[in-house]
């Protein structure tokens, strides 16, 4: 179960560009995460599939990571653990220029929530099945 928060006007969040606005705030129940915790004494507590760039430009996803990438902005990863236990994760939703927001100073992504992506799909179906592609 997830709930939105929308319309966040008052709020901003730190991107590559400077302070950017973003949609809302979406919150995500989950019965696993992952830590990661960094040089710098920077750490992430984020969902199995959250994006994170590494230093050569590179989205890879938190349960992808290795002891030892470096992130974009020069933290290496020092420890990676998996938590089983449940927890409510917050991802920020349409993050103007591109979706790219800090994190506990963490060049983070979030590509995942597309609103009203049921209508969407839904309405795309008859394309699709006379030849269409979808990306």
């Amino acid at each position: 179960m997830s709930e939105i928060i929308k319309n966040i006007k008052e709020w901003e969040v730190m991107t590559p560009s400077g302070w950017n606005d973003f949609y809302g705030i979406k919150q995500i129940q989950k019965s696993s995460y992952i830590h990661i915790k960094c040089t710098g004494q920077k750490e992430l507590k984020c969902s199995t599939n959250h994006n994170i760039k590494l230093h050569n430009g590179e989205w890879i996803s938190a349960s992808n990571l290795s002891i030892g990438d470096i992130l974009v902005d020069g933290y290496e990863v020092n420890e990676i653990i998996e938590i089983f236990d449940d927890v409510e994760l917050y991802d920020l939703l349409n993050v103007e220029n591109g979706n790219e927001y800090y994190t506990n100073d963490i060049l983070s992504h979030n590509c995942a929530f597309i609103e009203y992506i049921d209508e969407i799909w839904g309405a795309s179906q008859q394309t699709l099945a006379t030849g269409g592609k979808c990306i």
